[in-house]
């Protein structure tokens, strides 16, 4: 992780923070200061076990900070891994972050230039309700040893990255990513603005690396709806969204007329909030710059 002159770093340290407070003009977090830098950082630094309690952080936070930044700035949510690589990591943040902003009474000795919010605290934990349509599944952090999870991932933007979390979030050893070739991509609005396989490519490594070092990625070119799911006997689990979550139906019919392990499958039910970004607007506003 490089220096970065003109990025913000945001600790959250407790899940009954007033998440939204954080972002109000009276926030000890100065508006002004969302202008100025070019990416933003926030890292959830305690411990969360449900997946569908991360998937609501995530929601929250890309779609507030989104609320207040250009489609430019990039933003990432990363959560605390129960290992002692979160401690590179988090000396690499406090290294690297020009702006850097704690609750008050965070004890942090390795930064300079700390500043201090004052946080206000929910009277109550949020009651995350979701439905369960697996039934007999228990959805936990590291409960699947290989997972995987497919996409074009082009233009990579806040959904991908909620998407993405959750996949490292829910593997404890390798996260099998299939990326769409260009093959199936020539029907795409705003074709030309695709980036080339290789560069989605590193820009996903570059961001699941960033959430958790320890896991084995592969990503692979996938040129039909099911990619390694279609045939790896090993995998375990499948993320999708709610815009995907029939491919999973598709992916497990197949596996069963092949004979192999249906695979678990967890949908990550918001990607981005009402606001969100999409590759195709990104490629747009691209095409748009060329004007």
């Amino acid at each position: 992780m490089g220096e970065n002159k003109n990025s913000l770093l945001i600790i959250l340290n407790h899940n009954l923070l007033d998440i939204h407070s954080l972002f109000t003009e009276s926030s000890d977090i100065p508006s002004s200061l969302y202008l100025e830098v070019n990416t933003i950082n926030v890292l959830l630094d305690f411990t969360i076990e449900d997946p569908y309690e991360l998937d609501y952080f995530l929601n929250l936070l890309y779609t507030l900070i989104r609320e207040k930044v250009e489609y430019t700035v990039d933003i990432n949510v990363l959560f605390k891994n129960k290992d002692k690589s979160d401690d590179t990591r988090f000396s690499s943040l406090l290294k690297t972050n020009k702006h850097i902003f704690v609750p008050t009474g965070y004890s942090i000795n390795e930064a300079e230039n700390i500043n201090y919010y004052n946080p206000l605290k929910l009277k109550q934990k949020i009651n995350y309700e979701y439905e369960n349509k697996e039934g007999n599944n228990k959805f936990e952090y590291k409960s699947f040893k290989i997972s995987a999870v497919g996409g074009t991932f082009d233009h990579l933007h806040d959904g991908h990255k909620i998407l993405l979390a959750l996949c490292t979030f829910l593997t404890f050893k390798k996260l099998i990513i299939g990326l769409t070739s260009e093959k199936l991509l020539v029907n795409k609005k705003f074709k030309q603005y695709l980036q080339p396989f290789e560069e989605r490519r590193d820009e996903v490594l570059k961001f699941v690396e960033l959430l958790d070092s320890t896991l084995e990625y592969d990503i692979l070119p996938i040129s039909d709806v099911c990619g390694p799911t279609g045939y790896e006997p090993n995998i375990e689990l499948l993320i999708v969204s709610e815009e995907t979550k029939s491919g999973g139906d598709f992916v497990n019919k197949t596996r069963s007329e092949k004979g192999l392990s249906q695979l678990s499958i967890f949908v990550v039910n918001v990607l981005g909030g009402k606001e969100k970004l999409s590759s195709t607007y990104l490629r747009q506003l691209e095409s748009e710059k060329k004007l």
